[in-house]
């Protein structure tokens, strides 16, 4: 369930990137029983035609028992918002990578969706 893309995608209406970084992984620090991972992605991004470096989202996310992330995450260009997300595999591929995808709906209302394989 945890792992790194490299070269992870992220879209939204004016927003595009094909190399977003996205990080995966778990979070023992909350020690509560329950399965917690830390979301922490950035890279270069394309919003409304013109392209930022750098850009930062960063999230706290909790697994139910059906595989589904829900948690909150923040950036200092898109704001604070909901993530919802999911992590893959290929049943047909004994060697598939994870794929985690998600979709971000951020408090302003803007959506994204972000997805990578993870390694």
């Amino acid at each position: 369930m945890t792992g790194r893309s490299f070269d992870g995608v992220l879209v939204g209406r004016g927003v595009r990137s094909a190399k977003f970084d996205i990080q995966v992984a778990d979070d023992e620090t909350l020690g509560e029983g329950y399965p917690f991972f830390q979301l922490d992605a950035g890279g270069p991004v394309r919003v409304v035609g013109v392209e930022r470096a750098g850009v930062r989202l960063a999230g706290l996310m909790v697994m139910d028992t059906h595989g589904v992330f829900f948690g909150r995450g923040a950036s200092a260009l898109f704001g604070p918002g909901g993530i919802v997300g999911k992590v893959t595999l290929d049943p047909l591929d004994v060697n598939a990578l994870p794929v985690f995808q998600g979709a971000l709906r951020m408090d302003d209302g803007r959506r994204l969706r972000m997805s990578g394989k993870l390694e």
